[in-house]
Formats: structure tokens, sequence, C-alpha cells
């Protein structure tokens, strides 16, 4: 009888320990997609065009647009580049607004978050676009990759 006890004692405990671990590395995917969407923000943000399209699968799509990854390219060239545009002075942000959702399913996950375009005018920084982001990555070569994306203006004017 105590033999049993103890057989069952030990296989429930062996049941909690590899839940706990799936729930840390699902946890640990999470964490990793959204620390993917973030260095592709940070990238934009510093001006780095490379760093943005590392972030991107070379199949990347931009679903609302119509854009595809060379697309993304060009315009980042053009708005990094020409110094008139205020992404080109450094006047010109993005910013996650809330939480960025993510779930994880294998090789493949879904990050949503509002973003928050801000403009600098005489040292002031004024919000002036705000969208809702769906984007799907897919783990590759073990690195989380932007796949697809789409957005809804919530409010203000697109930028770009």
């Amino acid at each position: 009888m105590w033999r049993r006890i103890l057989i069952g004692a030990g296989l429930v405990f062996v049941l909690v320990v590899a839940v706990r671990q799936t729930l840390k590395l699902l946890a640990s995917e999470e964490s990793r997609v959204r620390a993917a969407v973030e260095r592709v923000i940070d990238a934009f943000n510093d001006r780095d065009g490379g760093d943005v399209l590392e972030g991107l699968t070379t199949d990347f799509r931009e679903t609302t647009l119509g854009f595809g990854r060379d697309d993304i390219r060009r315009a980042l060239a053009v708005a990094f580049l020409r110094g008139g545009t205020p992404l080109a002075r450094g006047d010109q942000r993005a910013a996650v607004r809330g939480d960025i959702a993510v779930r994880v399913d294998g090789e493949a996950a879904t990050a949503e978050f509002v973003i928050a375009v801000e403009s600098r005018s005489g040292g002031e920084w004024t919000e002036t676009w705000r969208a809702a982001f769906v984007i799907e990555l897919e783990k590759r070569d073990d690195r989380w990759l932007l796949h697809r994306s789409s957005h809804e203006s919530l409010s203000g004017r697109r930028p770009f």
C-alpha cells in the first residue's frame, strides 16, 4: 500500500515538474517574440534600416499596404536618408502603447499591439498617428522574425 502511495506521489511530482518546465519554455518563447518585435521598433527609431530588415523574413509582407521586404527597404532608405523628413532629422519615433500580446504555436507566433508615432516640433513630442498592429512571426534558425504584418489606423494620419 505504501509503495503505491509513494509511486503515485512520485508520478504527481514528475507531472508537476514537467508542466512547470513546459510553461517556462513557453513563457521564454513569448519573451523572445516580444524582444524580436521591440528590436525592429528600436532599429526604426535609431534609423537603422539594416537592423529593421534583419528582423524580417526574406518573404515578409505588410498586407495592409501591400508592401514586400524590398518595398520596405526602399521606403526606409528614402525616409532615413532624405534630410528634410522628420524621420531623417530624428524628429519622429514609434512607441508601443500598452502590452504586446503574444501567442506562440510551435514555430509560429502572433503579436498584437498598438503603436503611436510621435513627431517633435519645437522640442515637444506630439502623437500624430496611432495604429493597432497584428504581426505574424516565424522561428527560423532559432530566431523569431516578422513574417506578415497588418495594421488598422486608430487615430491621426499615417506619416508614411
